[in-house]
């Protein structure tokens, strides 16, 4: 995704609240990441010195699917920093797709992508589309927004600096010494992480009072899908 996936809703909060988004690299409008970068970097390095660039030392930290990970993972190593945690479909476990189901003009979408080497409108309109929970809230100018920006030269090291949770004994240790008080916001359509997947970061988040919201009719990316009552819930 892009920081261009909050522009609604940090619209909706700059009149009340400071708001930064930035694009871990190398997605987004952000950079190249290098050998040595992938090899030395940790996924929480350029949010703390981001911070510390731009003399923030308390903030709420809100991040969905990876993004979540990382705030997990930031407010586990800075409980100092991280004052507040809102995660939206942020996952516990390690991630599996064997229990998706399929659709067959995805799975034409992904063959073509991975045959050509290129992602095209086709598969950013197949893939929003699959993960929504109403693929009609999702308009034409998303719909080219990730199309244009993940239009780009392959990179080497595309997922060096995601957080991930594959490693469940330093997720479930970050996890448990999470300590800022925690909102799940969750889209309850995803297919991906279904909702039990929520029931299972809150069993993890041992050290921190957790609360949740479903919405129901909404997919992975509720931001994205539902920008104006994700605002008014934050």
């Amino acid at each position: 995704s892009t920081l261009k996936t909050w522009d609604y809703v940090a619209t909706k909060l700059t009149h009340r609240y400071r708001v930064i988004r930035y694009d871990i690299p190398p997605q987004g409008l952000s950079g190249h990441v290098s050998d040595a970068a992938a090899k030395n970097l940790q996924p929480t390095d350029i949010a703390e010195g981001l911070l510390k660039q731009l003399g923030v030392d308390k903030i709420t930290y809100v991040g969905v699917s990876s993004g979540g990970t990382l705030g997990v993972f930031l407010a586990a190593k800075r409980p100092d920093l991280v004052q507040r945690l809102i995660l939206s479909n942020t996952p516990a476990d390690t991630v599996t797709t064997a229990h998706l189901p399929p659709s067959p003009s995805f799975n034409e979408a992904q063959r073509e992508a991975k045959e050509t080497g290129f992602q095209s409108q086709f598969f950013w309109n197949e893939f929003l589309s699959y993960f929504a929970g109403d693929p009609k809230r999702l308009d034409a100018n998303i719909r080219e927004q990730y199309y244009d920006v993940n239009r780009r030269t392959p990179e080497p090291n595309y997922l060096a600096l995601v957080a991930k949770v594959a490693d469940q004994v330093k997720a479930k240790d970050a996890m448990s010494k999470v300590r800022a008080p925690t909102l799940l916001v969750w889209g309850a359509r995803d297919p991906l992480l279904v909702p039990a997947s929520a029931d299972a970061l809150a069993s993890y988040l041992t050290g921190a009072q957790v609360s949740k919201i479903m919405l129901p009719d909404v997919g992975h990316y509720p931001p994205l899908e539902v920008p104006a009552r994700f605002a008014d819930i934050i």
